[in-house]
């Protein structure tokens, strides 16, 4: 293990011992030495070394400091060490059985990039105080959001304010890093404490109507495979990843039934779902005759559990992004805007959710 000491007089005149684990920056031990000559102190911390750090006695406290290590540690490279799929918080989260996937961290790394870096440059771990914060968060209220141009270090046009549940998403990455730093004693305060949040009001998805989903699926798509991932998703409330995860041994055609085991992400490959656990899904007699024709026409059907909704490499699904290309150009074909309307393929669970609802509501009135 890397160690570094660290020794610093208290107010009384005797040294503090800090002994640091220099990768991680985690506290390893720390005692008063009780000696008031800095060369002394030296000595006993090294019998400690060498002899094993003696256990601590009863009564002693640490003395709550400042850690010294914070203190020269750049924010920005702590924030992004955090948000590193193979960082201690990572690690710690996925050994508790909570759910952290590699684009989640990957995401939260680029905001730290576009955002904070350029904010904080300059500055340690130790020096952000809740000033800090509340400053940013203002600071981001009067931004522009980037353009795709601008995030490559191009010039691009001029976006809008960024929203408040988009400026959320910025602060989320260094705040959880700030919090997860007090609790592991690195910082001697928390400085998230005393910031002010901004309210979020929801932007309605939007929903099509059972007349328009007919229409979207009487004319003719160009992609078959995002026809039939949309129909699936429409009658069955399945998400784009669970879509996209779907292989041969997933499918019943028999018994008429889809087991949702997996999701995909690029990212990640497949992964398990929110959930945790599979379900099963009824399918219908027609979806399941086309999902049947998709796996005939597989050119990977001799394979070992190919996947269903396959793309030209045998080992991962075709792109999420034909699911919702299909949709919008199904939905300009019959002159509804997606973007006005805010559709996306997210919005078949609720339209599948609707649907169940008049569903139950219909047995309500059957048996009155």
């Amino acid at each position: 293990m890397d160690l570094s000491l660290y020794l610093y007089p208290n107010k009384h005149g005797t040294y503090l011992a800090e002994i640091i684990n220099s990768k991680t920056g985690r506290r390893v031990y720390f005692r008063n030495t009780r000696l008031s000559s800095w060369d002394e102190a030296l000595l006993k911390v090294a019998d400690w070394l060498s002899d094993g750090i003696p256990e601590r006695k009863r009564g002693l406290q640490d003395v709550p400091i400042v850690k010294a290590w914070a203190e020269t540690i750049s924010f920005i490279d702590f924030i992004e060490g955090f948000w590193k799929f193979d960082s201690d918080y990572v690690k710690e989260r996925i050994s508790h059985g909570y759910r952290l996937s590699r684009k989640t961290c990957y995401e939260n790394l680029r905001r730290v990039r576009l955002y904070w870096k350029s904010f904080f440059k300059d500055r340690t771990l130790a020096s952000i105080t809740t000033a800090d914060l509340t400053t940013f968060s203002l600071f981001l209220l009067e931004s522009k959001k980037l353009s795709t141009e601008q995030k490559k270090g191009r010039r691009g046009t001029e976006r809008k304010k960024l929203a408040p549940a988009t400026i959320k998403k910025i602060m989320l990455p260094g705040t959880l890093a700030l919090k997860w730093a007090f609790r592991q004693g690195l910082i001697g305060k928390d400085p998230r404490v005393g910031v002010l949040d901004f309210a979020v009001e929801g932007k309605k998805r939007g929903v099509l109507s059972p007349d328009e989903a007919a229409a979207i699926f009487a004319i003719s798509w160009n992609e078959k495979r995002a026809r039939i991932g949309n129909i699936l998703a429409m009658t069955t409330g399945m998400r784009c990843g669970e879509v996209l995860a779907l292989r041969k041994s997933d499918i019943d055609l028999q018994r008429l039934i889809l087991y949702i085991r997996h999701s995909w992400s690029k990212m990640d490959g497949l992964k398990s779902l929110q959930a945790g656990k599979e379900r099963r899904v009824p399918l219908l007699p027609e979806v399941g005759k086309e999902l049947n024709e998709l796996l005939t026409e597989n050119p990977y059907k001799d394979s070992q559990d190919p996947f269903v909704f396959y793309s030209s490499l045998p080992n991962q699904p075709m792109n999420a992004h034909f699911l919702l290309d299909g949709l919008k150009d199904a939905c300009k074909a019959i002159k509804i805007d997606p973007v006005a309307r805010n559709i996306v393929y997210h919005s078949w669970r609720y339209f599948w959710g609707a649907r169940m609802a008049d569903i139950m509501a219909l047995g309500e009135v059957a048996r009155v």
